[in-house]
């Protein structure tokens, strides 16, 4: 049998498969038997099994994905406000600008 991936699996089923594994363990389950269970590797179930040895029940929780709010930002708040201005309130043409509308070649040559 394949194990399963939890990368392929959405947030909230990954949490609860390892919930699963942790109430498996603690009812005296094998790490073997575990991964056969629920579908995952051996390796995968020990991990899930150390991390939460190891920090509780927030281990079992993914760590927030993404950039942080604000990460490699190439304006600061005040030019944005400026560009955004000018894009609601003006034209490119009226900008003196090569298009007649904004797309994001204009954007780009506005900023």
């Amino acid at each position: 049998m394949n194990a399963t991936d939890m990368r392929s699996l959405p947030r909230p089923a990954r949490h609860e498969r390892r919930v699963q594994v942790i109430r498996l363990r603690k009812a005296g389950h094998t790490l073997e038997e575990i991964a056969q269970l629920t579908g995952l590797s051996k390796t995968g179930v020990f991990n899930i099994c150390k991390r939460h040895e190891q920090h509780g029940a927030d281990a079992l929780q993914d760590a927030p994905g993404g950039r942080q709010l604000g990460d490699k930002r190439l304006l600061s708040a005040e030019q944005e406000a400026r560009v955004q201005k000018l894009i609601m309130d003006k034209t490119p043409d009226q900008l003196k600008m090569p298009y007649a509308l904004w797309t994001r070649q204009a954007v780009a040559q506005l900023i």
